[in-house]
Formats: C-alpha cells, sequence, structure tokens
C-alpha cells in the first residue's frame, strides 16, 4: 500500500471513525446518576491498564478514564475507545502537519523544501495508520457478530466459523501493529529533516505522543483477545 497525499482523502477515511467518535460523544453527554458506578467503571479501568500494560499504565488509565461512563465495564467498549483515541490523536496531528507543511512550501530554500517532503510522507504514513485502525475496529465487529461469539453450545459452532473468528482476532491485533508501524516510520523520516530544533521536537514529540497511544489501543486488543480472558 502506498501514501496518499493531501487532505481530499481524510473524510473518506474517517468517517467510520467519526461516526463512532459521534456514538461515544453523544453518550459522553448523559449524566452519571451513580457515583459509585462510575468508581467501579474507573476501577475496572485502572485494572485492565494495569494487567495489559506494564510499562505505561498511567497512559492507559489518563486516556480512557473521561469515557468510563461510556465503557461501563464492557472490555470490547473499552478496547473500542482506546482505537477511537488514538485515531483522533493521530488525526490531529496529520492536520498539524498539513498546516506545518504549507508553510514550509512557502520558501524555496532546500532545507524548508525537505521539511516539506518529510511532513507529506508522514501525512501519507498517518492516513495508512488511520486505515489499518480502521480495519482493525471493523475486524472487532466481525468478531463480535459471528455466531462463533455468541453460541453457548459449542456444537452449533462450525469449525469454519471457528476459524474465521481466529483470523479476524489476529488480523485486528496485526492492523493496530501496522498502523504504530506507519507512525514510526514518519519519526524515522523527519530525524533526518536539518530544520530549526524546535520545530523538529514539536513534531517529533507528537509522533511520540501517538504511537504510545496506538500502542495502548494494540496491547489492549491484544488482551481482548488472549484465549485467557
Amino acid at each position: 500500500m502506498q501514501a496518499t497525499n493531501g487532505t481530499s482523502m481524510y473524510s473518506n477515511r474517517l468517517l467510520f471513525t467519526s461516526l463512532g467518535l459521534l456514538l461515544v460523544s453523544s453518550f459522553l453527554l448523559l449524566p452519571t446518576s451513580d457515583a459509585n458506578n462510575y468508581d467501579d467503571n474507573t476501577e475496572f479501568i485502572r485494572t485492565i491498564c494495569n494487567t495489559s500494560l506494564s510499562w505505561d499504565p498511567e497512559l492507559c488509565f489518563s486516556s480512557l478514564s473521561m469515557y468510563a461512563t461510556t465503557i461501563n465495564k464492557n472490555p470490547s467498549s473499552l478496547v473500542k475507545q482506546s482505537i477511537y483515541v488514538a485515531i483522533s490523536n493521530v488525526n490531529d496531528s496529520a492536520h498539524y502537519f498539513e498546516s506545518q507543511k504549507n508553510e514550509y512550501n512557502l520558501s524555496d530554500d532546500p532545507v524548508s523544501q525537505g521539511a516539506a517532503r518529510a511532513l507529506q510522507t508522514c501525512i501519507g504514513t498517518f492516513n495508512l495508520a488511520i486505515d489499518s485502525m480502521n480495519t482493525s475496529l471493523i475486524k472487532m465487529h466481525e468478531i463480535e457478530t459471528t455466531p462463533s461469539s455468541s453460541a453457548s453450545n459449542s456444537s452449533e459452532v462450525s469449525h469454519d466459523m471457528k476459524l474465521n473468528a481466529r483470523m479476524w482476532k489476529l488480523d485486528a491485533q496485526m492492523e493496530m501493529l501496522g498502523a504504530a508501524v506507519y507512525e514510526a516510520t514518519c519519526s524515522k523520516v523527519f530525524k533526518d529533516v536539518s530544520v530549526e530544533p524546535v520545530k523538529k521536537e514539536v513534531v517529533i514529540d507528537r509522533v511520540n505522543q501517538v504511537w504510545k497511544l496506538t500502542k495502548v489501543a494494540h496491547r489492549l486488543v491484544i488482551y481482548l483477545y488472549n484465549d485467557k480472558n
């Protein structure tokens, strides 16, 4: 798959995600009537973050705790929300890269043009990361709607259905891993660009932050589809 240039792809690329984020936002408008239930929900998030992300459970918790009511102690909702958070941050950074690229394109000097090309590469790889995360969400939907996920009697589920479910679980995990790889590519490309240190640091910091959030979502997908859970 090749990186796609320009911002015209955003609306099509993010349609699936935008609908998901809109749905989540509508839930967040609902008042929380039971403080104890909210505390239970946040504790549920903290427990899973501590279990699945030993390297940074606080990032996991801080990025998801505000959605405790929406998640409502549902592991699948927790994982989907983590993907929505990651996609939102990737999209914000891609728009920032676009604005910076346009600034660099105002100058004809080789350094500025090199920075513009590097940022265009980042926009392309971030678009691919969004594609991968949306695909992971689609695979999760397929897993949840296949009979193998809901049948009470294992004899009701054919061998092919079970095989499909296992493949979708693996696909969901691999798509999240692929998203993180795409994001890391931007960091590697931009580190070689000779621009002002402050501007370079801002870009690298943004890449590192979205990469960490994507890795949080990746680890939670792995946790969700661990056969022991």
